[in-house]
């Protein structure tokens, strides 16, 4: 009877010997992190709070880290666009993200991306155009500003600033510093063809000596109304001109 056990017993044996084996190997692959490396033209801050949302899901082996839950933490910023997250033997993980590009300010503590999305972040561009919307979206505010952005650019202008107000008027600031009141509109191209008409009384009416355009109204339906800023003196009084189209 012994001897027929022996085959048992040596196969027993040849299992221990594998699984232990095995548990070595295991234990040697799936290492403690070591490191986290973090790729993506992203500035120091956006890079710091990148590791510090990932920290505490970091506290584990190589092998037991859940990489769908680490990308979900790290698009949990808003600002990232894309998150990819893979395992480097012995002992690091490479998370690799790409930003939303961001366009403009939005009510002046977040941020309009190129895909109408409203991030935070921790160290945005500088001298980025400024929207102030009361009621609009802000997939409507993207539509408008692009819009609007396009034709300042194409004559020869930059917008530095589009606002809304309470009642759904738009205006639009040029820089240095002309306002452009455009007024309600259903569409985005009602509101760059004022602007479009602006441009063009504006090409008609350029600044005399002594006198700068402050700011125009645009609102009417055949016309613009400019105001003039006298160097010597605080305003000058409202001037209609015409004009069609």
């Amino acid at each position: 009877m012994v001897a027929s056990m022996l085959p048992w017993i040596a196969r027993i044996g040849w299992l221990t010997v594998f699984v232990s084996c095995s548990v070595a190997a295991w234990l040697i692959v799936n290492r403690p992190l070591a490191s986290v490396v973090v790729e993506g033209s992203l500035s120091v801050e956006e890079r710091t709070a990148v590791q510090q949302v990932l920290t505490p899901s970091l506290q584990t082996r190589l092998l037991s880290l859940d990489l769908a839950a680490l990308v979900g933490e790290v698009k949990s910023l808003s600002w990232p666009q894309s998150v990819s997250v893979r395992r480097v033997w012995p002992d690091q993980v490479i998370v690799s993200v790409v930003k939303q590009q961001v366009v403009a300010t939005w009510n002046d503590d977040r941020y309009l991306t190129s895909t109408g999305q409203i991030v935070s972040l921790v160290n945005a561009p500088r001298s980025l155009p400024k929207l102030r919307c009361a009621a609009a979206d802000p997939q409507e505010a993207l539509a408008i500003f692009q819009r609007l952005a396009a034709l300042a650019t194409l004559k020869g202008g930059r917008l530095v600033a589009l606002n809304e107000n309470s009642v759904g008027e738009w205006r639009v600031t040029l820089a240095p510093s002309l306002g452009v009141m455009l007024g309600q509109a259903e569409l985005p191209s009602e509101l760059a063809l004022r602007l479009q008409r602006f441009f063009i009384v504006r090409a008609q009416r350029p600044d005399e000596p002594g006198r700068q355009l402050r700011s125009a109204d645009a609102r009417y339906a055949n016309g613009i109304a400019l105001r003039w800023d006298d160097l010597t003196e605080e305003t000058q009084p409202l001037v209609a001109t015409g004009h069609n189209g």
